[in-house]
């Protein structure tokens, strides 16, 4: 009896622990999936978090890889570091609250190398630059551009005005307010106002150096070649080289200088609403420009043409 309880208690001792193996065997898929889907959110997480540009460290190519920063805008996001958060980063030039909020799933604020140097007493060169930036607003007035002097590729360096326009800039100056900049071909008023805080109105070097530079071409025309004068009726009394004629879609302001009539202030505004309204279509159309009417066109029309 003793033997037939000992051997039925074995039994179940082996049942049992084939029950347990089975259920391990069932449960330890279920147990990895489980933990599968647990972390998946996390690797998920843990990759967009390291896709993130840090904007207190990233190179210049970096940032210029985020939607809406070219070469100009990153590197003033260098020299403005360290940033905090996503409104110090609003505070660049060139950025502000629109597209700052566009990339704020796009960047990070870790620690910034230029803050370690400035801890250390070693700041670099752009946090330098930065600084000396917003120290006062009379340093900041300075460090405005001056549109009536600037060159080309200071110009090209304000927000919205790329080659063309700074080119344009340079034309129609001088400039004394923003409403006369506002006339430039492909500027306008709501680019102008974008830009009235960057930019100042000094005197004009380009017109005084334009006035003498004319003035010195038209003594040395005189002197070289023969230049048709007029009579108070506006008669030419004197001769151009046989069918010479100044094409007034290509000519510079010194070429339409020697035009009779034609001063520095008028050769100067006849670019100047070219570049702003594109080439004239007939020669008639040279009277849309200040101060040349009937009068003055009567004594030009035989001696203008279109094209070459």
């Amino acid at each position: 009896m003793q033997t037939r309880n000992s051997v039925s208690r074995l039994g179940l001792v082996v049942l049992l622990g084939t029950l347990s193996i089975a259920a391990g065997v069932v449960n330890t898929p279920m147990a990895q999936a489980q933990s599968t889907k647990t972390s998946a959110p996390a690797k998920a997480q843990d990759q967009a978090k390291k896709n993130l540009v840090d904007v207190n460290t990233a190179d210049a190519e970096t940032l210029q890889g985020l939607p809406g920063i070219g070469p100009a805008l990153a590197q003033r996001i260098m020299d403005g570091r360290p940033y905090k958060n996503l409104e110090d980063l609003e505070n660049v030039k060139g950025l502000g609250k629109a597209k700052v909020d566009a990339l704020k799933t796009d960047v990070s604020f870790g620690p910034s190398r230029t803050a370690k140097g400035a801890k250390t007493g070693s700041a670099t060169p752009q946090a330098k630059k930065a600084q000396t930036e917003t120290k006062t607003p009379a340093q900041a007035k300075i460090a405005r551009v001056d549109v009536n002097s600037a060159d080309a590729e200071t110009l090209q360096g304000l927000p919205g005005v790329g080659p063309a326009i700074g080119q344009r800039i340079i034309d129609g100056r001088p400039y004394k307010n923003l409403e006369d900049l506002e006339k430039v071909k492909g500027l306008g008023k709501a680019k102008v106002d974008a830009l009235k805080t960057d930019i100042t109105f000094g005197p004009s070097k380009t017109a005084k150096s334009a006035a003498a530079a004319s003035a010195e071409a038209k003594v040395i025309r005189e002197k070289e070649s023969p230049v048709t004068r007029l009579t108070p009726t506006g008669a030419a009394s004197g001769k151009l080289r046989p069918g010479e004629k100044i094409n007034i879609n290509k000519a510079t302001a010194e070429d339409l200088d020697s035009l009779p009539g034609i001063g520095p202030v008028k050769s100067q505004a006849i670019v100047a609403y070219r570049n702003q309204n594109g080439e004239f279509k007939t020669i008639e159309d040279i009277q849309q420009v200040r101060g040349i009417k009937e009068g003055e066109f009567s004594k030009l029309k035989d001696l203008i043409k279109l094209k070459d």
